[in-house]
């Protein structure tokens, strides 16, 4: 069995924190996401920078209770910060030069070389994902959309294209209407996370 007490070791980097960040259908009913919305298809929606508010809540085979986080995470440009507040203070920072982490306000410290890419993952970029810039995944993913009724909220669906990436990743699940509004990674362990972000603005 999994011990709970490890969490702070496997959200390390967004392979931790996320995974980084994703394919189990968990997201909010299917009426609510519906009701009196109108939906761009999601490669019309606004692809921007943004400071949301996020709940990951990581399901781990041998763990029986599923392990939740929260935080806030923002895009600037090719800055992410991943910052997990709950149950532990972890800032994760992607850029250009790297990827960084402060563990409960400590200093930061070098986590893996590169920039904005999930260590582990290939390099998928995670800001594209979170900002559901579809034109920036096309590289990685055979991608699909659907929508249960016209005009109303999406799904994406993003297979890897590379089968070394299938192996470790599995696919990615985004849904939203105007934004990105949950992602859900499935790994090829078994393991999978399921990341609802707080509508701007909220």
């Amino acid at each position: 069995m999994g011990d709970a007490r490890d969490f702070p070791r496997k959200v390390g980097t967004l392979s931790g924190v996320i995974a980084l960040t994703i394919l189990a259908a968990v997201s909010l009913p299917e009426d609510a996401l519906s009701a009196g919305r109108s939906c761009p298809p999601p490669s019309e929606i606004a692809v921007s920078d943004f400071s949301r508010g996020f709940v990951q809540t990581r399901h781990l085979k041998g763990v029986s209770v599923p392990l939740v986080s929260k935080g806030t995470v923002s895009l600037d440009g090719e800055i992410i910060e991943w910052h997990n507040r709950s149950p532990v203070d972890i800032l994760t920072t992607f850029g250009p030069d790297g990827i960084t982490q402060s563990v409960e306000g400590g200093d930061p410290e070098p986590v893996a070389a590169g920039g904005g890419a999930v260590p582990g993952l290939g390099g998928l970029p995670l800001a594209n994902v979170l900002r559901g810039d579809l034109s920036k995944l096309d590289a990685y993913f055979l991608i699909s959309t659907s929508a249960a009724v016209e005009n109303g909220p999406w799904v994406t669906v993003l297979q890897p294209r590379d089968s070394g990436l299938a192996d470790i990743l599995g696919t990615i699940e985004i849904r939203g209407c105007t934004e990105v509004e949950t992602v859900t990674l499935r790994r090829a362990t078994g393991d999978y996370d399921v990341i609802q972000l707080v509508p701007q603005g909220s």
